[in-house]
């Protein structure tokens, strides 16, 4: 075991004081001087609890949002450890709401992936991919290593044994490169896992020694004890049940040290079937009973389930029949139970998500609810823009008549006046296509998605690639949520937004920044760029349709801020400007996280 020199000096200090040894650490150094101790047994549970509690409370005073979240995941992670799921739970949903409110993808990550295990213990593995897949989204093995470990689990209960060793050797390679020596073991037996559902006992076995290996240099209990029940498995899997029944036994002594109380139950109940095996029915019941007491105590309904079937069958191999079928009663009663509950939640899930939907709809709703508004505005449009360019045609069309008898002597001037014309028709082309599109923007809409925001505006730079790498500009882009919305209109949107960002910018290093953070409800994207700003006279000029600052501007037809302005408002969202002359600008909006 690796050996910690300051260990005398942290025993004394916490079972002393418990409260002045966590005063006489700064930031999250408490919480590790605590799992120090907990690891050798030298500190209970409930002392443990209380740090990360204090932790928490003293890191929201000193306003340190990064090392609350420490704590946070730390008491989380220790509830899970104990069984405590709901708790486990809160604080997880409390360290997402954070983490996502600072933009900081490594917890948030890190809190998804928690879930993910929660709901994996629960089998709910759609749920758990759900999670793991947002993670992975992030692109950054550094947050994604523990979900691969996961993945593995999960696709290891599919049968799906390729996808699981794939993911599992991308956790073993990465965690072994960066020393994460107790997440190692974790993988270890993850590999086990898969080698012991393809029936090769063996190997699986030799994979839980090696992570039981790694554990006496690099100590982790809880993975520690979740490879000696592996190991009792496979032993009983290969008939050596009383081998199997000491193996049990000590992992079941682990759990009681160490207050692992869903492996505390498991464990009895493997104690029990070991006995079963063994012809010892007496014995088994009685140690089944304890378990199942406890799985009741603890509410791990699914496990007790499990129980009360193997419980009908040692009194069936009693030839206690009577018992055994008034026991199938209360199995099939529980079963009825378990599957109305996880009928409710998957109903309480679709509410959810059309409770989403609904206010998406809402939204737009209002939003067309200003059509009216729009269609004055464009009456005005057509009576002005759009007949501008017809009176272009008209007036050069006389100069060209009059030149017409001589036009031999005057060739040139006759080419330039029709390509004057020319210009004019397709100027008109241009807008019309462009008012048309404003117009049904929002008319033909598609059942909103959940988007990807990320992905969609890797998308649009891959569009704006010449135009960037032609003017050598730095695009710097913050992690970017998902949000349930129309896919085509983030694209535009973004695309507008970028491409009007590089295009009025006249640095000779442009520069763009994507930013977004969470504030209740909603979330605040930044669109900035370093070029030469606008005066704050024109902030609310810039969003009108077939505006442009610089009129004699022959590229482009004016409209796309007014698009983005529409496409956010659609999404219940709103948009202004941010512009110091030389300084740059900030296209800032909201959208809604329905």
């Amino acid at each position: 075991m690796i050996y910690d020199k300051d260990f005398t000096h942290k025993h004394k200090l916490f079972t002393s004081d418990i409260r002045a040894a966590f005063n006489y650490y700064d930031g999250y150094a408490a919480i590790e001087a605590a799992n120090v101790l907990y690891v050798k047994k030298d500190l209970t549970n409930e002392d443990f609890l209380k740090i990360a509690r204090w932790g928490i409370t003293r890191a929201i005073e000193n306003g340190d949002k990064i090392t609350e979240l420490k704590y946070i995941h730390a008491a989380g992670f220790h509830h899970y450890k104990l069984g405590n799921y709901h708790k486990a739970m809160l604080y997880y949903a409390q360290g997402i709401y954070i983490s996502e409110t600072i933009s900081n993808p490594e917890f948030t990550a890190r809190f998804q992936t928690r879930i993910g295990e929660i709901s994996i213990q629960q089998t709910n593995y759609e749920k758990a991919l759900d999670y793991y897949f947002k993670v992975l989204r992030i692109e950054d093995v550094r947050y994604c290593f523990e979900v691969y470990s996961n993945l593995a689990e999960i696709y290891r209960e599919k049968k799906d044994y390729d996808t699981a060793t794939e993911y599992a050797d991308k956790a073993y390679a990465y965690n072994l490169k960066n020393n994460n020596y107790q997440h190692l073991i974790r993988n270890l037996i993850a590999v086990g896992d898969i080698n012991f559902s393809q029936q090769k006992l063996g190997q699986a076995l030799s994979f839980y020694s090696k992570a039981l290996k790694v554990h006496y240099l690099y100590p982790a209990p809880f993975f520690a004890t979740l490879a000696t029940i592996r190991s009792g498995k496979v032993l009983f899997e290969l008939g050596h049940y009383k081998e199997s029944q000491a193996t049990y036994e000590y992992a079941y002594e682990t759990c009681n040290e160490y207050g692992f109380k869903f492996q505390q139950v498991l464990t009895k109940q493997k104690i029990a079937e070991t006995l079963a095996k063994q012809g010892n029915y007496d014995k088994a019941l009685i140690i089944n009973s304890q378990a199942l007491n406890k799985a009741r105590q603890y509410e791990f309904n699914l496990l007790e389930l499990h129980i009360l079937r193997d419980k009908i069958q040692y009194h069936e191999a009693k030839e206690e029949f009577d018992i055994a079928n008034a026991l199938l009663r209360n199995t099939e009663a529980l079963n009825i139970a378990l599957i109305e509950k996880e009928q409710i939640e998957k109903l309480q899930e679709i509410i959810a998500e059309k409770e989403k939907e609904l206010q998406f709809f809402k939204t737009q709703a209002r939003a067309m609810a200003s059509t009216g508004n729009d269609l004055r505005q464009y009456a005005k449009i057509i009576a002005h823009d759009l007949k501008e360019p017809l009176r272009t045609i008209g007036s050069f069309t006389s100069l060209l008549k009059r030149k017409y008898d001589n036009a031999e002597d005057e060739k040139q001037e006759v080419d330039e006046y029709f390509n004057f014309i020319m210009d004019a028709t397709h100027r008109m082309g241009d807008l019309l296509d462009e008012l048309l599109r404003y117009v049904i923007l929002g008319i033909k809409d598609k059942i909103p998605t959940n988007v990807d925001l990320m992905a969609t505006v890797q998308q649009v730079l891959k569009d704006l690639d010449e135009v960037i790498k032609a003017r050598n500009v730095s695009i710097n882009v913050q992690q970017l949520p998902t949000i349930l919305g129309q896919k085509q209109q983030f694209r535009e949107l973004f695309y507008h937004l970028i491409h009007n960002a590089i295009h009025h910018n006249n640095n000779k290093k442009p520069v763009v920044n994507i930013t977004v953070q969470r504030n209740d409800m909603e979330y605040l994207f930044v669109v900035s760029d370093n070029g030469e700003g606008i005066d704050s006279d024109y902030f609310d000029k810039v969003f009108l349709i077939f505006h442009k600052l610089n009129k004699y501007e022959k590229t482009g037809t004016g409209i796309g801020l007014a698009m983005c302005k529409k496409i956010i408002e659609l999404h219940g969202g709103s948009v202004w400007i941010n512009s110091t002359p030389k300084k740059g600008t900030s296209i800032e909006f909201t959208l809604k996280d329905v």
